[in-house]
This record gives structure tokens, C-alpha cells and sequence, in this order.
């Protein structure tokens, strides 16, 4: 519980302290698109099937960025997203893993869970034409995952202290993206994220490493800010 009361408090500080030191706001993001959500826990380890673990999902998710243009030229992003997904706790050993929402509570306490998932990468841009701009960056990320729905009426107290124990709302994240200039106002574009799932190097249970890893191909669209500043100021 103390976890998710403090990650969105240490993010507003970073982000406060950012904005703070940066030269300029560069625009609005606005982005979406399917995730791959890995689960490598289909089996337990003795070969018997995990009853309700679903095959890697695909989700959208959702959400916007205010990228800040630092002192140094590097970029600082700071964002939200959210998705929607279907959690189970296992019942022979507690290991949550995705499920469907049909599977119901038979094969342990499921809920329906809200994920926020909070970042804050740092990213270098290159211009490579007159409109084109890639970008690549890395920084940390904190999901926070709330289980609002019960699913049967199941007890969701499991899935809370699993989120939120052995640093599993932890994901350093990996991002490229590319963007077009299409006008004075609107930047359109493409952004591929890999958040890692690091807690996976120390889980008691017996999973690949890329548990719980998250593979994003997300739409953007930017609102370039200093553009239209730019242009009231020349009325």
C-alpha cells in the first residue's frame, strides 16, 4: 500500500524539478497502441497446466507525455498510460499471472485491474531531415496496478500484496521513436517501448526472464506548443 502512495509522489518531484530547469516545452504527446504483455508461467514447474493462465495477451494502452527540452539538449518525457487486463492468483502458489474474464474464480481469486503505468525517460534526438526526427531514450517507470473489479466476488488481497512486493511496479524502460512534421502545429509518428521486468532475475517462482516484460507499438501524435506560441507572437 505504501508503494503506490509514494511512486506518483517521487515522479510529480522529478517532474517538478525538470520543468524547472528546462528551456523549453516542445509540445503535447498523445499516444496509443497494442502491448504485448509476456507471461511465462503457463506450466508448474512439475509439468502440470496452470489453470486460467492466459497465452501472452495483447492490450492497448493509452495516454499522453509533456516533453521537456533540458539545458543540456537531452529530453526529459515524463508520462501516463493506462490499460485494462484480466489478473489471476493461482491457487496452487499465489503466482498471479493474465487471465480471461470467462475463466471466472475457479481456478483461484481473479480481478479485473487498472494499470497505470508511470515514466519518465530521457531521450537524445537526432534531425535526419527537414521533418523527420528519430528519437531513442531509456529511463525508469513505475506500473501501478489496482484490482477494482472482483471477479466472483474473489478475495483480491493476493493480487495487491503480488504487485506490490519484490519490486514488480519497477520497469526500466527502453524506447526509439520516429516522427513527421506535418504542419506548424502537428507532429505525427511512431514509438516502440520495451519496459523490463527486472523482478523476474529474483522471482521465487520458476519463469523466464521475460515474465511480465511489456512490448509497446504505439501511434503518436505531438501538439507542437512553440509553434503556436511562435505564431501569436508574430501577430
Amino acid at each position: 500500500m505504501r508503494a503506490r502512495r509514494i511512486v506518483p509522489l517521487i515522479l510529480i518531484a522529478l517532474a517538478a524539478t525538470a520543468a524547472a530547469h528546462a528551456i523549453s516545452l516542445p509540445g503535447l504527446e498523445l499516444r496509443a497502441g497494442p502491448t504485448w504483455i509476456g507471461n511465462a508461467y503457463r506450466e508448474y514447474p512439475d509439468g502440470s497446466t496452470v489453470q486460467g493462465s492466459d497465452v501472452s495477451p495483447l492490450r492497448i494502452f493509452g495516454g499522453a507525455a509533456l516533453p521537456l527540452v533540458l539545458q543540456n539538449g537531452l529530453i526529459l518525457t515524463p508520462g501516463i498510460d493506462f490499460y485494462w487486463q484480466e489478473y489471476l492468483a493461482a491457487a496452487e502458489d499465489g503466482k498471479v499471472v493474465p487471465t480471461q474474464i470467462e475463466t471466472g474464480s475457479a481456478a483461484g481469486d481473479a480481478a479485473g485491474t487498472l494499470g497505470i503505468l508511470l515514466s519518465m525517460p530521457v531521450n537524445r534526438e537526432w534531425q535526419v531531415r527537414q521533418r523527420l526526427v528519430l528519437a531513442a531514450g531509456a529511463g525508469p517507470a513505475f506500473l501501478l496496478r489496482l484490482p477494482l473489479a472482483p471477479i466472483e466476488g474473489s478475495d483480491v488481497s493476493a493480487l495487491w500484496s503480488y504487485f506490490y512486493s519484490g519490486l514488480r511496479f519497477f520497469y526500466p524502460e527502453t524506447q526509439g521513436s520516429i516522427r513527421y512534421q506535418v504542419s506548424d502545429q502537428f507532429e505525427f509518428g511512431g514509438l516502440l517501448r520495451v519496459l523490463w521486468p527486472v523482478a523476474s532475475l529474483w522471482s521465487q517462482y520458476d519463469v523466464a526472464v521475460w515474465d511480465e516484460m511489456k512490448i509497446s507499438l504505439m501511434a503518436l501524435v505531438r501538439v507542437r506548443l512553440e509553434g503556436r506560441a511562435a505564431d501569436d507572437d508574430g501577430r
